[in-house]
């Protein structure tokens, strides 16, 4: 069995790097337990499917992997470790990119940031749910577009971008200077898509 779970990790990865949405969900439907072996039994096998719809672009096939029970909170529930769900993230995946529709998509179907979308390191500082923003703002603000930040400030939890800023302010991250120019830029996104911020 574990050789035929592999072939069918293996096809699922064919059909999404392909874009056979269809032939996707057909197969995943039919075999409804090989699934749940990929979500129950190894992150890594639940990570590279989502891996390669991340690298691939294919936007509409995330319906379907959550339609089929490989969603935010199967993630969460399978994996006990940290580290486990962390690398197993989807939302990580298409921050790290950044591929601001992914990130549009996998908003819209369930996933979030905070639990599951942090890092260890980042839940024992305090700070869980500046993680993917942090990274977002430090390393993407110059590289993104005004739109491209605004789309995805816009589908996400504001109360955690507002949490981002405010430590991006205060500590510049703990790393040094602020550095003003990227700071009022992240503002001015900031107050174009979120209503009032205090």
């Amino acid at each position: 069995p574990i050789g035929i779970n592999k072939i069918f990790k293996t096809l699922l990865e064919i059909k999404i790097k392909n874009h056979e949405n269809e032939d996707l969900e057909f197969y995943m439907n039919v075999h409804t337990s090989k699934v749940n072996d990929l979500i129950d039994d190894n992150y890594s096998d639940y990570a590279t499917i989502f891996e390669e719809a991340c690298k691939s672009k294919n936007y509409d096939c995330i319906p379907i992997l959550v339609k089929n029970g490989m969603c935010h909170d199967s993630l969460l529930e399978s994996y006990e470790e940290d580290w486990e769900s962390w690398f197993s993230s989807p939302l990580r995946m298409a921050f790290e990119y950044p591929d601001v529709k992914m990130i549009e998509v996998l908003m819209k179907e369930g996933f979030q940031t905070g639990r599951g979308s942090t890092c260890p390191d980042c839940s024992e500082c305090g700070w869980p749910e500046t993680c993917l923003f942090e990274s977002l703002f430090r390393n993407n603000i110059d590289i993104l577009s005004e739109e491209d930040m605004l789309r995805i400030i816009r589908v996400s939890n504001w109360n955690h971008v507002i949490c981002t800023y405010e430590r991006f302010v205060n500590d510049w991250m703990g790393k040094k200077m602020l550095d003003t120019s990227k700071a009022n830029k992240i503002l001015n996104i900031i107050c174009k898509t979120i209503p009032v911020p205090k």
